[in-house]
Order: structure tokens, then C-alpha cells, then sequence
């Protein structure tokens, strides 16, 4: 009768074993299932940078933000003119050959520079050709490979010039906009002397009236009266858009660019 009952006992004792045993397996295939499903970022610290994320001004270089063209591709709906290398003395005289252009089909037109094996000249090589200064804080900002000289048609009939320089594309950069501004707002006083060449092509300046004081002031856009040779007035303007810096030496071209920009965008 003992024995019987021990091995009832005996019974039971194994099921509630193995009882445990299969709930314990179940649960821990649950946690292991939703562990797999789980997005690598909600995993991340609050500490941890993401990749492409870039620090104050020290954006890293090893790694390819997010929408960079990052290639000497040709861009559509820009007009190229071809250069015979990449060397100073030949952009230059590229760039000499593209100012003497004057029938242009848009009131807007985009226009940049590429050697004759239809390789992207590089804003870096474009400026230091022709001695533009872009200011060297937006360096790390800029994707070198997506810039455009535009020239507007006026409604006197006359030609316009800007220029657009592209940012790089980066996934989480809150602040990247106002970093910008506050270069660009450090730059003015040295803007005029910087970028004449591509927003004055056809003016000859003095030294004193490249160095002339600037003011800039807040209206649609930023911008600063200037005077030009024989006393003449004209502006400068830029403005920060999308992913965008748009200078101008005109508010009506400013104009254009913007909504053409913003109409892409």
C-alpha cells in the first residue's frame, strides 16, 4: 500500500516537473524572439552617438552623411561647361569662356563646371581656382560636389549672378541651421572681398572698395548695400534654405533662386 502510494507521489512529482520545465522553456523563447524584433536604436544608450551624427563642428570624415552625392557625377538640369583638367589656369579660362554666354533660355539658370572626361570640378578646386573664399568653418557642412553658379535674367533685361553651395545631408543634425548662420552672420564683414569674383564677375573693384565696410541687416533675407565702381549701388543677399546657402548680388535673383529651390524641394 506504501509503495503505491510513493509511487503516485513519485507520479505527480515528475508532471509538476515537467510542467516547470516547459513553461520556463516557453517563456525564454518569448524573450529571446522579442529581443531579435527589437530595433538596434531603442537598444542604444542616451549616450551613445549614432553614426553620421556629427559633433559640434567636428563632423566625422570616415563615414558618408546621408543624401551626399559624394561623386564627380554630372548633375541633371544644370548646364556644364567643360574644362580641358581640373587645373587652376584651365578653370579659369573655363570659367572666363561660361561669362561671355549672354543667351540665357530661363530667367533662372544653373550652371557648373566639369573636365571633359564629364568628372564634377569640386567647389573646393572651383574657389581655389578662381580665389573665392568660402569661409572654412562651413567646410565640414558642405558636400564639395553639388554647388551651382546661377545667373538670373532681370527685368531690365540684364543679367544677375549668385552662387549655391549644398549641404550634406545628415540624418540627425538639430542644429545644423543655426551653426550656419552664426558662420555666415561671422563672415559678412569679409563677404564682399571673399566672393566677388563669382557674384561681380564683371566688375572691376579697387582694393578699397572690395574692403569697404559692410552692414548687413535683416529684411526678406539678409543682406548689405554696397557700392560699386563709378559709385553705382548694388547688394549683396544670402539666405539659408532646405539644405541650401543661396548668395545673391541682387534681391530679385534671390528671389527666383528661392522659389526655384523650394519648388524642387
Amino acid at each position: 500500500m506504501n509503495t503505491k502510494k510513493g509511487l503516485i507521489i513519485f507520479f505527480i512529482f515528475l508532471i509538476v516537473v515537467s510542467l516547470a520545465l516547459a513553461i520556463y522553456l516557453y517563456v525564454s523563447s518569448l524573450k529571446k524572439t522579442t529581443k531579435t524584433q527589437t530595433p538596434a536604436l531603442e537598444n542604444s544608450s542616451n549616450n551613445e552617438t549614432l553614426p553620421n551624427k556629427p559633433n559640434a563642428f567636428n563632423i566625422p570624415t570616415d563615414k558618408t552623411p546621408e543624401g551626399t552625392s559624394s561623386s564627380q557625377n554630372l548633375r541633371k538640369n544644370t548646364e556644364y561647361f567643360f574644362s580641358d583638367s581640373n587645373k587652376k589656369e584651365d578653370i579659369n579660362k573655363t570659367f572666363g569662356e561660361s561669362l561671355k554666354k549672354t543667351d540665357y533660355p530661363n530667367n533662372i539658370n544653373w550652371i557648373s563646371y566639369a573636365t571633359k572626361d564629364n568628372k564634377q570640378i569640386s567647389l573646393n578646386e572651383f574657389s581655389a581656382s578662381l580665389e573665392i573664399k568660402i569661409d572654412s568653418r562651413l567646410n565640414n557642412f558642405l558636400d564639395s560636389y553639388n554647388y551651382d553658379r546661377i545667373v538670373c535674367k532681370n527685368s531690365s533685361g540684364n543679367l544677375d549672378y549668385g552662387l549655391v553651395i549644398n549641404n550634406k545631408l545628415f540624418r540627425d543634425y538639430p542644429t545644423l541651421n543655426q551653426e550656419e548662420i552664426n558662420i555666415l552672420r561671422a563672415w559678412e564683414p569679409t563677404m564682399l572681398k571673399d566672393l566677388y569674383k563669382v557674384l561681380f564677375p564683371d566688375t572691376t573693384f579697387t582694393d578699397a572698395e572690395l574692403n569697404q565696410t559692410l552692414t548687413f541687416k535683416n529684411g526678406t533675407y539678409r543682406y548689405t548695400d554696397i557700392t560699386l565702381p563709378d559709385n553705382k549701388k548694388g547688394s549683396i543677399n544670402y539666405h539659408t534654405l532646405v539644405d541650401s546657402i543661396v548668395f545673391t548680388n541682387s534681391l530679385e535673383c534671390m528671389n527666383q533662386a528661392s522659389e526655384a529651390i523650394e519648388s524642387i524641394d
